[in-house]
């Protein structure tokens, strides 16, 4: 005698099968049409940000060195080498608008925010889900994009009442690319660089991986910081297809020396080794920190860090679950993109969050 499978309960099997049917719905949907959707979605959400959260005209609230940046930016576009307390690849992108707007940063916003939101906004997007559906698929990469738009919005709901200002009039916008400092382009650089380095890992030529050098170069063009992905496309790289480490180093080199150039032209000297201390905001020397690692950096700083998610997170907990979650979800989908993404976390958050200046 014998007893067939159990059968789920029947409201349960209803929702799976509308589930299937909605998911197998939305698979027949042309991607572009999805995408589309998608990033009218999320210029609704930065235009309601940028029209309700304090403001003066085009001015949002920037902590940073977008002065030194722009400044260099008009320097350059007058033949003049600008003394380069900054880097470059932020200048560069700005030099055509430097002519037309003048020496006055505030003339030159309406044309920075609207490269941000117009042209770096979408390609930011495209590239989260590029990234996410070569590690599970399509329906995976849908659901990554449209997480990318509301995670930023939804952290409003999750703020204890004294951070609410802090985070809508401080954080948002220069998450969302409205404001002048170059940490939004050097995001966007990052997701191109690593989603040409899983293109690279299933293409048999070197392109993709020197369009990934080529990108994670100019990252670094813009905030030397960056330097510090690095990490991730190597370790990839070595793991999974070795070869792909030609292409990459050798068009990642020419950002890697021009920035030498650059900060021996303009300050005399190499910028792990200034005749005299500079520092700014946002120009942080990755090779002094690695080398000062004990004074610099500190796990009990690291720990201070994550207690002090809990002064304006009441979901803080959660906060600290999801990376862990999320690494071991991928390790179990995909051994490539735990490698790429979990090692660009991890790295980021030893490194950053054990530096001590850092809060």
């Amino acid at each position: 005698m014998s007893s067939g499978a159990a059968a789920p309960p029947a409201p349960a099997a209803a929702t799976a099968a509308r589930l299937r049917r909605l998911r197998d719905a939305l698979l027949d949907v042309r991607t572009a049409y999805v995408l589309g959707a998608l990033l009218l979605a999320q210029w609704i959400g930065v235009l309601a940000l940028a029209l309700t959260v304090r403001h003066n005209g085009w001015l949002y609230y920037a902590g940073g060195d977008q002065i030194w940046h722009y400044s260099g930016a008009y320097l350059l576009a007058h033949g003049d080498l600008p003394p380069t307390y900054v880097s470059y690849g932020w200048s560069l992108l700005l030099l055509p608008i430097a002519p037309f707007a003048g020496p006055n940063l505030v003339s030159a916003l309406p044309a920075m925010v609207l490269l941000n939101t117009l042209v770096l906004l979408p390609v930011a997007l495209l590239c989260v889900y590029g990234i996410a559906a070569r590690i599970a698929g399509r329906l995976f990469g849908y659901w990554t994009a449209a997480l990318w738009i509301a995670v930023p919005y939804l952290g409003i709901v999750f703020l204890e009442p004294g951070y609410h200002q802090k985070y809508t009039e401080l954080t948002l916008p220069q998450l969302l690319g409205l404001t002048s400092v170059p940490d939004f382009p050097s995001m966007v650089a990052l997701l191109v660089g690593a989603y040409f380095c899983l293109r690279a890992l299933d293409s048999a030529t070197w392109y993709a991986a020197a369009a990934a050098g080529l990108a994670t170069g100019y990252s670094i063009a813009i905030k030397p910081s960056n330097s510090i992905f690095l990490v991730a496309p190597l370790l990839t790289f070595l793991v999974l297809r070795w070869r792909a480490l030609i292409p990459f180093a050798v068009a990642l080199a020419p950002a890697l020396v021009t920035l030498a150039l650059w900060k021996y032209r303009g300050l005399g000297g190499l910028a792990a080794a200034p005749p005299e201390a500079v520092r700014l905001a946002g120009a942080d020397d990755l090779l002094r920190r690695v080398h000062n690692a004990g004074k610099l950096n500190s796990w009990e700083h690291l720990h201070q860090v994550l207690l002090a998610l809990r002064e304006h997170f009441w979901i803080s907990r959660v906060m600290e679950w999801l990376p862990v979650a999320g690494a071991v979800a991928l390790l179990g989908r995909s051994l490539r993109g735990f490698m790429l993404v979990g090692s660009w976390f991890t790295v980021y958050l030893l490194l950053k969050g054990t530096y001590i200046p850092a809060s």
